[in-house]
């Protein structure tokens, strides 16, 4: 005989994980469905191209959800959780073979840009450097949840992600 169930999530990315674990936790009856042979949805990775070369098949803002309170609240790693972090998040190629790297170190990134530009990057993300939790907490919260704990840089850190790209290439060389 089958038990009835209260909802059933389609997709087992982060998001219907998260709501199916929610549902559960609230003691709601849950069945998830992928289509995949793994879990993860776009934030999964995969080797795609050469053997031990990693790849994200979709996903480019998964490294939130590590600061994500409801990730938080999960005990993802005792279940096999790892977040895997690259050495290099993205490169940007130039002409003359350089290229501007974004890593995990606001001074290695900044190095990769140039002595000109340096100064400029750290400028740019000096607000919001180690203040990552409080940041990610306040644009991560829903509403309803009060006021966010640092609404100036809250409000500053999304001006500037509204700002077209010319906005940027203004303040580099």
């Amino acid at each position: 005989m089958t038990s009835m169930l209260d909802a059933v999530v389609v997709g087992a990315g982060p998001n219907g994980l998260t709501a199916a674990a929610e549902l559960a936790r609230r003691g709601f009856a849950v069945e998830v469905h992928e289509a995949h042979d793994t879990v993860g949805g776009g934030a999964r990775t995969e080797e795609l191209t050469l053997p031990g070369f990693r790849h994200d098949p979709c996903s480019a803002v998964h490294p939130l959800g590590i600061g994500s309170p409801a990730f938080r609240a999960m005990p993802l790693a005792r279940h096999g959780l790892q977040w895997l972090h690259p050495e290099v998040d993205l490169a940007h190629p130039f002409p003359d073979g350089t290229a501007a790297a974004l890593t995990r170190s606001v001074g290695e990134s900044a190095m990769t840009l140039g002595p000109a530009d340096a100064g400029a990057y750290r400028r740019l993300v000096a607000p919001f450097t180690g203040r990552w939790d409080t940041l990610a907490a306040d644009f991560l919260r829903t509403p309803w949840d009060g006021l966010p704990r640092d609404p100036y840089r809250l409000a500053r850190f999304g001006l500037l992600g509204v700002q077209p790209a010319t906005w940027v290439s203004r303040r580099f060389q």
